[in-house]
């Protein structure tokens, strides 16, 4: 018979816990966090004293074991190991967030020492599950008394409306030190009294309310409106803020005309009536047509009765059209095919390439020919423009590239070693801002330093028919991308800009390919096969993200500037994606195919040039479905080219042989200036066209006398004998009048 005493579960516990914490396997903190893990799973109070006992005994030895154990417990929140951690008596060191939760346990809150991140800590621990652990993180809020501290406390309610701050602010008293965020506390706490008495003239929160974000106007605003507080109208409408009429929000506005209303502040609505964007302008009359209310002086009496009739016509008629083009010009000179189209905004130019062998520089301001560049022994096919270097690249069937100077248009450089005739040209960006010219014939793809006009690197014998090259922009290293007439597309990896050039082949997508395009971020690649889906790309990586709804069968492709939409010809019409949220749209109303296809720089507008003569267009908004616009026409031969200025105002089109200019004019950015920025000049030229629709009409004219009525008490100004047109000073709140 064994005399041997048998272990009881308790030491038989401990002792196998005690093995596994001194294993040499894995570290002590591991094997504890694993331990205590364990526990939930043991029924034997015995074998949980057993093992409790041992991970006391290896946290008094090692500090990242206690650490395990307060982080098993913060995640378990078994009892049994919170009272073996509370008669310990020891927090945890690390991390931050895990010192304060076991500190506030152990009720030692207030012994916590000031330290970066104690606020945030804290406030976390204000939503703990355990009510005592979050009653004692919002006392100690309450009572810190570093003013760091509180500072920091004030920031997270002025910066994240945290509602366990703004209680711990305003039990403790605390508020900013420094006077316009104190302002804006005492604003967004409700603390009124304090507010007016610091802020009596709204000043303060006019300044921080100009630079705030739009979630902290949108707040301000919202409280305003609840509050009934007139301040907010004078911080973001008053005389010192009339720079930003322009700028508010439809939110901000309707706080605006809820709080004048309710307040029965007819004379400040007036005055704001006569300096409002005109789209508001008309719903502050409305208000005070329903009050019926007029001004006492006899001028303006019937001057708010003839706006009120105007502003309830234009309301009646509802929101105009945004987009309007006009045509300007139409520039003749070549005399055969225009085969590429360029718009060089920093000259004010535009440059065409013909088959007549010529490049052609167009004056818009004139709208005239300014130069004809006629070097050029074949048909000239492509260009490329570096508004950085100042110079326009030209490709042609001669084989060759040829540089010239601009604004003048004078040589500057030929670029020969071409195999075949230059259909393709691109720029990448190269070292200290000089762009990296790439040019293409159907043979390769050769890259120049067009400082040195030497060649870089040449990529021959690697092509079955080169048919199309684009750069995707990125910050570290931009992506070649080049067509084949095998139908595949391969990305070519180029050294960031100062680097050592040389393309390197990243990937082919072997995929059958008629049609792509990049989008303006170098992000997504789209293309088309015959009549198939749409597929995105991902760049650089080349790899397939989604196929979009719908089937197309072109080789046009477009992004929008913003990589909201992409657009793409399908025979007759065009196919429109909103690529937020995945839906596809057909937008028909031509008759032949699509050969042009350009957006607006805002993404509003696309426009889409046709066989049959005409140019299409569309006004694209969020959720309103796609607007047709008047095509326009006058064209006598299918338009291949459409190019939008970078500004937006003004778009370039070519058709066989001429150039048409269309001036574009944004009536929605009109609507939304104030009526003493209004240019009077635009207004009037807009309102001669006789195609008007009446809802534009209305507005036009009502927008017409709220700027003749605002710039009544204009000075105006004239240079001693240049004949040039009066440029006017308006006359502000703050002015000072001189009597002679």
């Amino acid at each position: 018979m064994n005399d041997t005493p048998l272990l009881t579960p308790q030491a038989a516990a401990a002792a196998v816990a005690a093995a596994l914490l001194s294993a040499a396997a894995q570290p002590p903190a591991q094997a504890a966090a694993w331990l205590a893990g364990a526990l939930e799973q043991l029924a034997d109070p015995a074998l949980q004293d057993g093992l409790l006992g041992a991970l006391r005994q290896a946290a008094e030895k090692h500090g990242e074991v206690l650490d395990a154990l307060w982080q098993a417990w913060a995640e378990t929140r078994l009892p049994r190991l919170e009272v073996m951690l509370q008669a310990f008596d020891r927090p945890a060191a690390q991390p931050l967030r895990l010192a304060v939760l076991s500190s506030l346990c152990l009720g030692r809150a207030l012994a916590l020492p000031p330290q970066t991140g104690l606020v945030e800590a804290l406030l976390a621990a204000c939503a703990d599950r355990d009510a005592q652990i979050a009653a004692a993180a919002q006392a100690a809020l309450q009572s810190m008394s570093d003013p760091a501290a509180q500072e920091e406390l004030c920031r997270w309610v002025l910066e994240h409306d945290n509602p366990y701050a703004r209680q711990a602010a305003l039990a403790g008293g605390f508020a900013p030190r420094r006077p316009q965020e104190r302002a804006l506390f005492y604003l967004l706490t409700g603390q009124w009294q304090q507010y007016e008495t610091l802020d009596f003239d709204a000043r303060l929160v006019e300044a921080v309310y100009a630079a705030g974000s739009d979630s902290l106007r949108q707040q301000i605003a919202s409280l305003a409106r609840q509050r009934g507080w007139a301040g907010f109208v004078q911080a973001v409408s008053g005389a010192r803020a009339r720079r930003r009429l322009g700028k508010l929000s439809e939110f901000e506005w309707e706080a605006v005309l809820v709080i004048l209303g309710r307040e029965q502040r007819w004379e400040e609505l007036w005055l704001l009536a006569q300096t409002a964007p005109p789209r508001w302008s008309a719903r502050l009359l409305r208000s005070l047509a329903e009050a019926g209310w007029l001004p006492a002086a006899p001028d303006e009496r019937s001057a708010c009765q003839q706006f009120v009739q105007q502003s309830a016509a234009c309301l009646q008629a509802g929101e105009p059209q945004a987009k309007r083009l006009q045509h300007q010009a139409a520039l003749y000179g070549h005399s055969r095919q225009i085969t590429a189209l360029l718009h060089l905004p920093e000259h004010n130019l535009a440059a065409s390439a013909s088959a007549d062998r010529s490049v052609r520089l167009w004056d818009l301001r004139a709208n005239r020919l300014l130069k004809t560049l006629p070097d050029h022994a074949d048909y000239v096919l492509c260009l490329a423009y570096s508004p950085a270097d100042g110079w326009l690249a030209s490709g042609s069937a001669d084989k060759t590239v040829r540089l010239w100077n601009l604004p003048d248009g004078s040589p500057r450089a030929v670029l020969g070693g071409h195999a075949g005739r230059v259909s393709l040209l691109a720029l990448a960006p190269g070292a200290a801002g000089q762009a990296v010219l790439v040019s293409g014939d159907e043979q390769g793809v050769y890259l120049w330093d067009t400082h040195r006009q030497h060649m870089l690197q040449s990529l021959r014998g690697q092509f079955n028919g080169l048919n199309a090259l684009g750069i995707a922009p990125a910050p570290d290293s931009p992506l070649l991308v080049t067509g084949d007439n095998d139908r595949s597309v391969k990305l070519w990896s180029l050294p960031p800009p100062g680097a050592p050039t040389g393309a390197e082949l990243r990937r082919s997508l072997l995929t059958p390919i008629v049609g792509w395009a990049i989008s303006a971020d170098g992000r997504l690649l789209a293309s088309t096969s015959s009549y198939s889906a749409v597929q995105l790309w991902s760049l650089p990586a080349g790899e397939t993200l989604r196929s979009l709804p719908g089937r197309a069968n072109n080789t046009l492709l477009a992004f929008s500037p913003d990589g909201s939409w992409l657009a793409c010809a399908d025979r007759a019409n065009v196919l429109l994606w909103d690529l937020t949220g995945g839906t596809q749209q057909t937008l028909s109303g031509g008759v032949g195919l699509t050969s042009a296809l350009a957006f607006s720089p805002d993404s509003q507008l696309l426009a889409a040039g046709n066989q049959d003569r005409t140019v299409r267009l569309w006004q694209l908004a969020r959720p309103a479905a796609p607007l047709s616009l008047r095509p326009l026409e006058g064209y006598t031969t299918p338009v291949k080219h459409l190019v939008f200025s970078p500004s937006g105002e003004r778009l370039l089109s070519a058709d066989e042989l001429s150039l048409q200019l269309w001036s574009v004019d944004d009536l929605a950015a009109l609507l939304n200036t104030p009526s003493h920025q209004l240019d009077l000049a635009a207004l009037a030229r807009l309102a001669q066209d006789s195609d008007l629709e009446q809802a534009q009409r209305a507005w036009l004219e009502y927008s017409q006398g709220l700027a003749r009525w605002a710039r009544r008490f204009d000075i105006e100004l004239h240079e001693p004998g240049d004949g040039s047109a009066a440029r006017p000073i308006p006359i502000g709140d703050f002015d000072i009048e001189i009597e002679f």
